[in-house]
């Protein structure tokens, strides 16, 4: 996709200027930037579950909901949605940038008003689908952005909280960040598109993650792709200035690079490969080999029996093993053990499938869940009625069939409304980013090549003046060689 068509396309709406048609989302039509103005001039409001503060050329958007540690609502998704398609189209502004207000970045989404919701029937039902179609849809759009997002990470940023900021193309952590996908400890199974992700992490640390909730912290979510950078909490109002300060120079065609080298300048020194002096004791990435071994096994049931095993082996010589596998065994023995089949399964068949595909299955599967009883079971066991005595349905692992599986998988009354022409930006971007990718990839391969010769000539030419240097001692020995002879 050429540089100039990325740059007369916002990610949304009417912004698709060079595509006809308008974009809308369902029922509900993605404001353009001209209806937004309709409605007179945007200003924050501390009482909005979304409020936003500008400078010259950034604008900063604020998940307001403290009290619920910025759990999002179905008008959050929305207005993040119009605030983000406004700012993408406007040429002066160079970044995005994304927080939360209080200890939470965001926790995820309101779960228990849409279980409640689902429960009461009718009306409220198709809330509760509504809620997950605009969830699904903001996450889809905020992968199509042309301005880069940086989100801040500074508290806890669980399941939803993940689709509002993953997607983007600089997420922040700190000593503060707690993450983690949930899902099958409430009955539902890791959405928002997580799969597309998870899926794809190294080490089968992705495949550990969405069956165990486990949660990573700090530098962890860094390490593991989830966060692209870490800074400590008492750097992050830095970071947001210099940022505001070097947005102007920051372009598409040099991928926002100086956004990123600006933010590496408050990094501190990454983890030790070999002497791990900077990683905590309780860092998952010391328990890597055991992670994937055990979550390498191919069903729910292989993978409890490897941990039991890695247990026992493991007992006597590590005991900080043993206490990290017991963790991830009670986590898994207390989720739902039919979210645990259909989740794997997810995993195993993702693939290499778009981001757009996830979403339609996470959409279709997520109106069988709210059928299912396991979801309000779960909701209600761990956060309603707060007892942590699920009663799920079927009870252990091995009482689920493929059936209770398979029925998950198949198609639902509605889909997720992605329109065709947002489809084919979709298959631009991709091209756009695997072309720049390559262009990445050759640059580097120069560098490391002209890094080679270079040392190559510096070896040579220390090896010339060491034979020179030899050849003037031996011219030098030579004649008392000769006196001897």
């Amino acid at each position: 996709m050429s540089l100039s068509l990325l740059r007369a396309r916002s990610f949304l709406g009417a912004g698709l200027r060079t595509i006809q048609p308008s974009v809308t989302s369902g029922a509900r039509s993605f404001r353009a930037e001209a209806e937004i103005a309709k409605a007179g001039p945007m200003s924050p409001d501390m009482s909005e579950e979304v409020v936003w503060e500008d400078s010259v050329s950034c604008r900063t958007a604020y998940l307001n909901r403290p009290q619920a540690l910025n759990a999002l609502s179905s008008g959050m998704c929305s207005r993040i949605k119009e605030l983000f398609e406004t700012w993408d189209q406007k040429e002066h502004i160079k970044a995005i940038m994304l927080k939360g207000v209080g200890k939470a970045f965001c926790a995820g989404g309101d779960v228990q008003s849409v279980v409640l919701s689902a429960r009461s029937g009718g009306d409220k039902k198709k809330e509760a689908l509504d809620f997950f179609r605009e969830e699904y849809d903001m996450n889809f759009k905020i992968s199509l952005l042309q301005k880069p997002l940086i989100s801040f990470l500074d508290g806890y940023t669980m399941g939803g909280g993940l689709g509002v900021c993953i997607y983007g193309r600089f997420r922040v952590a700190t000593e503060n960040t707690v993450a983690a996908m949930p899902e099958c400890s409430i009955g539902l199974f890791p959405d928002i598109g997580a799969m597309h992700w998870l899926s794809k992490m190294p080490s089968n640390l992705g495949v550990m993650l969405a069956l165990t909730g486990y949660r990573l912290k700090g530098r962890d979510v860094a390490a593991s792709g989830i966060a692209t950078h870490f800074v400590t909490s008492a750097a992050v109002t830095a970071v947001e200035r210099r940022l505001q300060a070097v947005a102007p120079q920051s372009t598409i065609e040099e991928d926002h690079t100086v956004i990123c080298e600006a933010i590496r300048e408050f990094q501190p020194d990454p983890y030790d490969d070999e002497e791990r002096t900077a990683m905590p004791e309780d860092s998952v990435f010391r328990f890597l080999p055991h992670v994937e071994r055990i979550f390498g096994a191919p069903t729910v049931e292989e993978i409890l029996r490897a941990l039991d095993d890695e247990i026992s082996t493991s007992s006597a010589s590590e005991p900080e093993v043993v206490k990290f596998l017991e963790g991830l065994k009670e986590s898994m023995l207390a989720a739902c053990p039919l979210m645990l089949k259909v989740t794997l399964r997810r995993l195993q068949t993702t693939g290499s499938m778009r981001l757009s595909d996830v979403l339609q299955q996470d959409f279709a599967m997520v109106q069988h869940s709210l059928n299912d009883p396991n979801f309000f079971e779960g909701v209600r066991a761990r956060l309603i009625d707060k007892d942590g005595a699920p009663k799920w349905a079927p009870m252990s692992v091995e009482e689920v069939t493929p059936a209770m599986v398979d029925a998950f998988f198949q198609p639902a009354p509605e889909t997720l409304p992605l329109t065709k022409e947002l489809l084919k930006y979709e298959e631009e971007v991709l091209s756009w980013r695997r072309s720049r990718a390559l262009e990445r990839v050759k640059a580097e391969a120069a560098q490391e090549s002209h890094a080679r010769r270079k040392a190559l000539m510096s070896a040579e030419e220390e090896e010339n003046t060491y034979d020179h240097t030899q050849e003037d001692q031996d011219q030098q020995q030579a004649p008392s060689h000769r006196s001897k002879l």
